[in-house]
């Protein structure tokens, strides 16, 4: 389908519909095990992301996904480069609270990747406090739990675990935080 997208979008000269097809490719490729094609159709729907060809509701959707699918991939220089370039976006695009919050917990995680866990501490509470309010939004579980990642490492156990339930609330599985308890 995501072909036939593609295929359309070119027909009409229809760049959202391209890069959303692209995305949805590259995704799928990825799944099926074939990293470097999808990643290679992910960069070319980031192009088109990047020089603005797509309205912020799409671009913000291919960011997401594209950062998703870094993960996937532990493509870590991907992902830094595409959340580098999510910050500046989300910079200029204030409204988008749901954006700026994904940003900022991807941002979190590869802080914590790189060893500055204060940092990636400081971010994921700033996540959680932009996706709390007004009324929470998406992706607050993942805020919470990246500051129960932080807090686990850093050995605070208590903290850790208090940020654990938090996201379990939001139906963020945990993982490797709290086990489940068996109940029976």
């Amino acid at each position: 389908m995501f072909v036939q997208a593609v295929a359309i979008g070119e027909r009409f000269g229809d760049r959202e519909l391209i890069t959303l097809g692209l995305q949805g490719q590259g995704r799928a490729l990825i799944r099926q095990g074939e990293i470097a094609k999808g990643v290679t159709l992910l960069d070319e729907a980031m192009v088109a992301v990047t020089a603005g060809e797509v309205s912020p509701l799409s671009a913000g959707g291919v960011y997401c996904s594209v950062l998703e699918a870094c993960g996937e991939i532990c493509d870590l220089r991907r992902a830094q480069e595409w959340t580098s370039a999510l910050d500046r976006w989300c910079a200029a695009q204030p409204d988008l609270v749901p954006y700026r919050g994904h940003c900022l917990v991807r941002r979190a995680e590869l802080l914590q990747l790189h060893g500055a866990w204060p940092d990636a501490l400081a971010g994921a509470q700033r996540a959680s406090e932009w996706l709390s309010r007004p009324a929470p939004k998406p992706g607050v579980g993942s805020a919470f739990y990246q500051v129960a990642e932080v807090h686990r490492l850093c050995g605070k156990f208590a903290e850790a675990e208090e940020a654990y339930r938090q996201a379990s609330q939001w139906n963020r599985r945990s993982g490797p935080g709290p086990a489940p308890v068996a109940i029976g």
